[in-house]
């Protein structure tokens, strides 16, 4: 599966769970602590599919962006920050599929990104010489306030991760389906018009 199509089929979950949110009954909700947790974790999904999104997009376009471009200064660096020494370099001389072998061990240093922040995003991506990818997608996207949106779905991802989603009182926050339809709908269209994005400015 492309990068593009994982994300679309974790969205496509996240949604799901919106609409079994949608479907339960009044006792059904009452048997449950908080039946609203359903419209959090279709958040928290759905902010994860951006995430790894970003990164499997990065690996995706690797192996063509070093037989096109060959290794630029910022390639160079990753993959130097990645583990790719002289040694490694030297065992690659007698591998059938060196290639192989620097897109895993790229993804290994990938996996220990987050790419929900905006900046890390653009810096990532930096490196294949597209600048401002989230700015720009945004543009692409028609919508001024596309990135406020999407960082305030990543800040309430954030709330539900690791605190629960409790106020200062120590109370659920409210959420509603539709600001979960909402936030998954932003999440969608960044992520989009990134991709609308990167398949023009890339052309590998």
């Amino acid at each position: 599966m492309t990068a593009i199509s994982t994300f679309d089929s974790t969205s496509a979950r996240a949604e799901s769970l919106i609409t079994l949110h949608s479907l339960l009954d009044d006792a059904q909700k009452a048997a449950m602590p908080d039946s609203r947790d359903l419209l959090r974790s279709a958040i928290s999904l759905s902010v994860a599919g951006m995430d790894a999104y970003f990164t499997d997009r990065f690996a995706e376009s690797l192996v063509r962006f070093l037989k096109k471009r060959g290794a630029t200064s910022g390639l160079t660096t990753l993959l130097s920050e990645a583990g790719l020494n002289t040694k490694v370099a030297l065992e690659m001389l007698t591998m059938q599929r060196p290639y192989r072998r620097i897109r895993t061990i790229v993804e290994k240093r990938l996996s220990e990104y987050t790419t929900q922040k905006q900046a890390v995003i653009d810096a990532l991506f930096l490196v294949y010489g597209v600048k401002d990818l989230c700015r720009h997608a945004e543009g692409l996207s028609k919508r001024k306030t596309l990135l406020k949106s999407v960082n305030n779905v990543v800040l309430r991802r954030h709330s539900i991760v690791h605190g629960g989603d409790l106020n200062s009182h120590n109370r659920a926050r409210l959420i509603s389906e539709e600001m979960a339809k909402r936030y998954i709908k932003d999440i969608d269209l960044f992520v989009h018009s990134a991709e609308a994005l990167l398949v023009k400015s890339l052309r590998i």
